[in-house]
């Protein structure tokens, strides 16, 4: 399946915190969590010997005194794909295999649909119990419209504003993820980039009018500061919108070429982040799920 940024959004946002992982599965899945003291991103190819590719979406690693305690292959589910009966159990038994501790699989659906098939037991992996993981639709994502709950979990609230934003009120959904993330920065620079990320990863979501909608909540908010990159009075915002996305799309582009373990060079890196055509980066970004270096995202 072709990348997106309905996929990319939620896997750039756990990369950026991955504490919220775990949080999910304590608060939401009700999963028993050990005591941890950090987090980190592992490797989420498991290839096997044949010449076939087995490559999750994230793997993460909790640990606690230098020793790991919790595992998770975190997967974002936008339909169903019955080859995912036959990566999921290999994903989830490698990364055990790995590090021997409490595994999960959790799987963020991006549709109530998608979320009740990816919970069907996989009935052909060990027929004596059924195996089936651990998934979170829009149904159990919480709609977060307060920015005083929003401030309290900046994590969770900025996941609610990516499932939630393009439904009906959606605007306060993201506003106040959008709001807490500005106020949570360390400095008013480091605000206004924040929203810019934020905002990059809703323009590829929401409709333009809702995008319009969202920016002028923020932009009206006198503790942000707010200012769009386009005037207020030229809707919708074109340039923003595309700024946003151009920004958006190189992020993603830089996570999953550091996901797979491809590091860029100086000259390459500039040439990401200098890029301003969306469907160049867009092409670089179909290129990195299957390349073998980085060179060859360029070719």
């Amino acid at each position: 399946m072709p990348l997106s940024i309905e996929h990319e959004a939620p896997l750039e946002l756990c990369s950026r915190h991955p504490e919220l992982v775990p949080e999910l599965l304590r608060r939401l899945c009700g999963q028993e969590v050990p005591l941890f003291s950090s987090v980190k991103l592992a490797p989420a190819s498991f290839n096997q010997t044949v010449a076939q590719e087995f490559r999750a979406d994230r793997a993460l690693i909790c640990e606690h005194e230098g020793k790991p305690v919790l595992a998770v292959v975190l997967e974002v589910q936008r339909q169903a794909d019955e080859r995912k009966h036959r990566a999921w159990p290999l994903y989830t038994s490698a990364l055990f295999a790995e590090h021997g501790c409490m595994t999960y699989l959790l799987v963020l659906a991006t549709s109530a649909a998608t979320a009740k098939w990816a919970r069907q037991p996989i009935p052909r992996f060990h027929p004596t119990s059924p195996w089936s993981p651990l998934v979170l639709g829009p149904d159990e994502i919480p709609r977060i419209e307060s920015v005083l709950e929003a401030e309290a979990n900046v994590p969770l609230s900025l996941l609610s504003a990516l499932v939630h934003a393009d439904e009906d009120g959606g605007e306060r959904v993201a506003y106040s993820a959008l709001r807490a993330l500005h106020h949570a920065a360390p400095s008013p620079t480091e605000a206004i980039d924040r929203l810019w990320w934020m905002l990059g990863l809703l323009g590829g979501i929401v409709t333009k009018e809702r995008f319009t909608n969202i920016q002028r909540l923020i932009m009206l908010d006198p503790s942000t500061r707010f200012v769009p990159r386009t005037e207020f009075d030229s809707p919708p915002y074109f340039r923003g919108i595309a700024e946003g996305q151009v920004k958006g799309e190189a992020e993603a582009l830089l996570t999953v070429l550091s996901a797979r373990g491809l590091e860029p060079d100086a000259a390459q890196l500039r040439r990401i982040t200098s890029c301003q055509d969306l469907g160049q980066l867009k092409l670089w970004l179909r290129r990195a799920a299957t390349a073998s270096t980085v060179s060859d995202v360029f070719a």
